[in-house]
C-alpha cells in the first residue's frame, strides 16, 4: 500500500474543504489557495482552518466586508484572501 506524506493529506483536506455550497465562496477560495496558501505560517493555516467551520453565507459576507469578525488575525487572513484575487 502506497502512503502520502502528511502534507499532502493536509492539502487535500484543506482542498476539499474549499469546496463550498456557494459558487462566488468556491472561487475565490480556489484561487487563494493555488496562489497564497502555502506562504501562510502556521498561525494563519489555523486561522484559515477557523474560517472554512464557517457557514458559507458569513463566511461570504465576511469577504465581502458585509460583516466584520472581531477576531483581528480572522480579520488579517481575510484580507489577505480578498488582496489574493488581483
Amino acid at each position: 500500500m502506497k502512503t502520502v506524506p502528511d502534507d499532502q493529506h493536509s492539502s487535500k483536506r484543506i482542498l476539499w474543504r474549499c469546496r463550498r455550497g456557494l459558487l462566488e465562496l468556491d472561487i475565490l477560495l480556489s484561487n487563494f489557495v493555488r496562489h497564497k496558501f502555502y506562504e501562510l505560517n502556521t498561525t494563519q493555516m489555523q486561522v484559515f482552518d477557523r474560517l472554512l467551520d464557517l457557514p458559507d453565507n458569513q463566511f461570504l459576507d465576511f469577504l465581502l466586508g458585509r460583516e466584520l469578525s472581531d477576531d483581528k488575525e480572522v480579520n488579517d487572513l481575510l484580507l489577505e484572501i480578498i488582496n489574493s484575487q488581483s
